[in-house]
């Protein structure tokens, strides 16, 4: 006997990306689409709110008044953004600063981050992640840097929507959250997903693989918008350029792709950006109980 269900698929633009909700429950439970749809509602407002907060583009964000302000004083923050830093921070202290938030200044002078009026006219120094001081309920600069999220807060929004629909009183059959690729699902670990390898002369490849755990990310550097671009955070040159990359007309794309399977949608997006600059650093996978995928333009799996 087939299995029924009731199932809504919903898609919206945040996050500077698309993301999908796609929510089901057997049709045995009497719970109608109009209930579904509620419930996408209010997981999209959570990312919604999350989006609000740590956005490097909006200049009225949370994360805008911290860079704007944190060296000069002390800067209130909220509980979400606290969690999103002092994570970040642990990865970094974790990877020797492989990871590192406070890359933002090096972005904006690339041009791949927006130059706000409130940075205008400041100079800033060449510092790392260590110059950040997070308090519980404060943060402070210890020199003139910018911070930025992008690599770290969708992990953490598609988390937050995810978490706030388990807590609903719905009995989902399956739950599916995915902005651009960072992505978290109820039920599905040992089943067969699709990986996407790097586009090549504007085809995209997929590769069949396993799902290895209930949050997945994957990183593509150069892939879709100039804001995907990983820079390594000492140099500050673009991850594995020249040789390793390709040059078509839609842009730089890269040879390979890597994918980070975690519990949690934030720590596997921020993994990502860390493996890709240092693939040599798979300590850091036992250290965060996670694991990965590395696939390359030809659409060959490499487990690491």
């Amino acid at each position: 006997m087939c299995t029924k269900w009731v199932q809504v698929d919903r898609c919206k633009p945040l996050l500077g990306t698309y993301v999908d909700i796609h929510l089901a429950v057997d049709v045995a439970e009497n719970v109608n689409r109009d209930v579904l749809i509620a419930a996408s509602e209010t997981a999209f407002s959570r990312i919604q709110s999350v989006q609000d907060l740590m956005s490097f583009h909006d200049p009225e964000s949370e994360l805008s008044g911290i860079n704007r302000d944190a060296f000069q004083h002390a800067v209130p923050i909220s509980p979400s953004t606290h969690d999103v830093i002092k994570t970040a921070l642990d990865i970094s202290a974790a990877s020797g600063g492989i990871y590192d938030i406070s890359v933002a200044h090096a972005l904006v002078q690339k041009g791949y981050l927006p130059r706000h009026a409130y940075a205008a006219g400041r100079s800033y120094v060449s510092a790392d992640w260590t110059a950040i001081k997070l308090q519980a309920r404060s943060i402070r600069f210890d020199a003139n840097i910018m911070i930025d999220l992008g690599g770290i807060a969708k992990g953490y929004a598609v988390d937050a929507a995810f978490e706030g629909l388990l807590q609903m009183p719905i009995p989902f059959t399956q739950i599916i959250v995915n902005a651009g690729g960072d992505i978290r699902m109820l039920d599905w670990q040992d089943k067969d997903i699709v990986l996407r390898t790097p586009a090549r002369w504007k085809r995209t490849r997929f590769v069949d693989y396993t799902m290895q755990n209930t949050a997945l990310a994957t990183s593509i550097p150069g892939h879709g918008s100039p804001s995907s671009r990983i820079l390594d955070p000492i140099s500050h040159t673009r991850a594995h350029t020249n040789r390793a990359h390709i040059k078509n007309w839609l842009g730089w794309h890269t040879q390979k792709s890597i994918s980070i399977f975690a519990d949690r949608c934030m720590i596997a997006d921020a993994l990502t950006k860390t493996m890709y600059l240092a693939p040599e650093r798979t300590d850091l996978l036992e250290r965060f109980n996670v694991c990965g995928a590395i696939v390359d333009i030809n659409g060959r799996i490499e487990a690491i």
